[in-house]
């Protein structure tokens, strides 16, 4: 079925696009990160292609958006692997490395980054190397391209720096939002990263249950990615203090609620703990372990670093 499903794509593709640029999308999860750009394409026509079918942009996009649901199966990821446009851009990393292949007949890769991340360290080894131009929030990030790109001697790239769009969204969401608590104590926003730096996976001991008996409320909320990657971890500890009464799950594309919400945040070195830090204000504690002792630690650009990437 899934090369009738290539065949389906083409012909639809060949009917619909104007072929000029392309967005592709893992969905809601980089709902903040898409919009601002689509804003800036206002009057460019933008085929948005996503892989998500509860993305918001299929039932209400933009007048300039076209949007295209597809599945990333064989017949969908070699649509993208042959895709025609003058422009790709995309916030998914891994490009010629993971599933997104490069297809000969797109002119212009571009990633932009998602995160306010200080640096590239943490992105799987390999992540940029294959895009045109890389759209980077600040000079220490594009220093640390350009480190990898003469390590590696690959191919330089595009590398603007365009600060992070999303957060202008942040500002305006959380300024103009309801200042509303979810439990009366001293409420935990506890976000775990995925992969090697989801810390449910190594700490050694029940951190919702530790936070609950000494008072204090947890709003949980996991990175989407971990619900793949860390299923067991993730799913195990919703399971169990689901019904709690100072328990709650967040699941929601944005944000801002929670971080109304909490205290404060326990979180890993990632984006959402710098964006909490950023916009609230509020105390964040980072949990810090040894990466050679972590059975769940995979290849990283850091891992290529010859200078200090701080």
């Amino acid at each position: 079925m899934s090369i009738f499903t290539y065949f389906k794509l083409k012909k639809l593709w060949k009917k619909t696009s104007d072929k000029k640029v392309v967005m592709f999308s893992e969905g809601n999860m980089y709902e903040y990160s898409n919009l601002p750009l689509l804003e800036c394409l206002n009057n460019v026509a933008v085929n948005y292609i996503t892989i998500d079918p509860n993305d918001k942009l299929l039932q209400n996009p933009p007048i300039n958006v076209k949007p295209l649901l597809i599945k990333l199966n064989t017949g969908g990821l070699l649509f993208l692997a042959t895709i025609d446009c003058g422009l790709f851009i995309t916030t998914t990393p891994g490009l010629n490395v993971l599933a997104l292949k490069k297809s000969p007949y797109v002119k212009h890769y571009s990633y932009y980054m998602h995160s306010t991340a200080l640096d590239i360290g943490g992105f799987q080894q390999h992540s940029f190397d294959f895009f045109d131009s890389v759209v980077c929030v600040n000079e220490n990030q594009k220093r640390m391209i350009k480190h990898l790109e003469s390590k590696r001697g690959t191919k330089q790239k595009e590398l603007p720096v365009l600060g992070l769009p999303y957060y202008d969204l942040f500002v305006r969401d959380y300024n103009n939002a309801p200042q509303k608590r979810v439990f009366e104590n001293k409420t935990v926003l506890l976000a775990p990263s995925w992969g090697g730096r989801c810390f449910l996976n190594f700490i050694g001991y029940d951190i919702v249950g530790t936070l609950l008996e000494n008072g204090y409320s947890v709003i949980f909320r996991p990175h989407p990615q971990s619900f793949k990657i860390n299923e067991k971890c993730v799913t195990g500890t919703i399971k169990r203090y689901e019904s709690h009464p100072d328990f709650r799950l967040d699941s929601s594309t944005s944000m801002i609620e929670s971080f109304i919400a909490s205290d404060f945040m326990i979180s890993s070195y990632s984006g959402i703990m710098m964006d909490y830090y950023y916009l609230t204000g509020k105390p964040a504690l980072v949990f810090y372990y040894e990466r050679e002792n972590s059975r769940y630690e995979g290849n990283y650009e850091r891992d290529d670093f010859d200078i200090d990437s701080g």
